[in-house]
């Protein structure tokens, strides 16, 4: 068996928030005093229970919480939930388990119940130090607490941090994204995750679209980020990630190379290899109805073969991301497909004829120009 078959990453959504950004278009809720977060961990576990069936043998090599807000959450809970998952699934000792936290839901006793419950991992939604910018994208945080997280975070004793920024943002400018990255920088943590915003379908910021930077200043900031990022030893290894030696992100490593997981709670997706065949699972969107099926022990998860074509563009989609590229061996034996594949071949070549693709022997690697146009290069495998 190779080794990525061996292995299963588990995600775990927790879809509750204080309220719903302007830009968000994950699967999330406000939170009301009626919800019993407590009944939810025990609907996640049993959820896992029933998934695990689909892979049995696997070793958990990463687990991530993320949301919603998964730090609005009693760190009792988080600490249970974990708890019960080393109990049903074997959980690898080196397994990096990440929390994500935002700035005005943590405190000290929190972190510090995450820690030893085994979460060695956090990830801080601060988007900007910038109040003018927090206020455009109506997160529930100031500049204040967001420094005061990072600050907490590392007195706990964490070493595997990362800091989410955004850039290209309403209200923001060139100097502001630049200070952002200085400020995140001059934290020190091992991760800074680094996106442009996107207008998604179904968020306000669709329905009703803010006033954004000029294109040029985006590009600046993007550009002159990256060489700022290079600069302070940070090593580009995805297209929105950038890692000091040995900090990258080993779950999302595990998505983006196409490897298997289980995704647990409202809304979670999943994805499993049995033999050649490779099956999605998703949850019931609706937090109410997700827990609804489960007490009444109904099978919550809708399982979908996904066809060679489909695998292909999905495989694509995500190794694409990744700055060292793949082998052509890794693709054939992760989507299903015979090697020596005509289709295959005609794409690859099609991407490295824009110029968007590299080859080095059996290794195909995105070029910078199709790092900066993913969507052009991506388009490949879709059409």
């Amino acid at each position: 068996m190779l080794p990525w078959r061996e292995n299963i990453s588990v995600y775990v959504h927790l879809p509750w928030c204080t309220s719903k950004c302007p830009y968000c278009d994950f699967n999330s809720f406000l939170r009301t005093p009626s919800v019993r977060e407590d009944l939810y961990i025990n609907c996640l576990l049993q959820d896992l229970e029933e998934d695990i069936k689909l892979a049995p043998g696997r070793v958990v090599s990463s687990i991530y919480l993320g949301g919603g807000t998964p730090s609005l959450f009693s760190s009792e809970l988080i600490a249970r939930l974990l708890e019960g998952i080393s109990e049903k699934v074997p959980v690898r000792e080196s397994a990096e388990i990440t929390l994500e936290i935002n700035p005005e839901s943590t405190s000290f006793r929190k972190l510090e119940v995450y820690k030893r419950s085994g979460v060695n991992r956090i990830s801080i939604g601060v988007q900007s130090f910038s109040n003018d910018v927090l206020t455009a994208l109506s997160r529930p945080h100031n500049d204040i607490e967001a420094r005061n997280a990072i600050l907490l975070v590392e007195e706990v004793g964490f070493e595997n941090i990362n800091i989410d920024l955004m850039f290209g943002v309403p209200s923001g400018t060139y100097n502001s994204d630049m200070l952002d990255l200085n400020e995140a920088i001059s934290f020190q943590p091992g991760h800074i995750s680094r996106y442009q915003l996107t207008i998604e379908e179904g968020t306000k910021f669709h329905v009703s679209p803010p006033k954004l930077p000029h294109e040029d200043a985006i590009y600046r900031s993007y550009s002159d980020g990256l060489e700022l990022l290079k600069n302070s030893g940070f090593n580009r290894y995805e297209v929105s990630a950038y890692s000091l030696s040995g900090r990258s992100s080993s779950h999302n490593l595990h998505y983006w190379r196409y490897g298997d997981y289980i995704g647990i709670g409202a809304g979670a997706h999943g994805k499993v290899t049995i033999g050649k065949d490779i099956y999605r699972t998703k949850k019931a969107d609706s937090p109410t109805l997700y827990m609804k099926k489960l007490k009444e022990k109904r099978a919550d998860s809708e399982k979908r073969l996904v066809s060679e074509e489909d695998a292909l563009i999905e495989y694509a989609i995500n190794i694409t991301r990744l700055t060292d590229g793949f082998e052509l061996s890794d693709l054939y034996d992760k989507t299903g497909i015979e090697p020596g594949s005509h289709e295959v071949d005609e794409k690859i070549i099609r991407a490295e004829k824009a110029g968007f693709f590299e080859r080095k022997g059996d290794v195909i690697k995105p070029t910078k120009k199709g790092q900066l146009f993913l969507n052009d290069l991506q388009l490949i495998f879709l059409n």
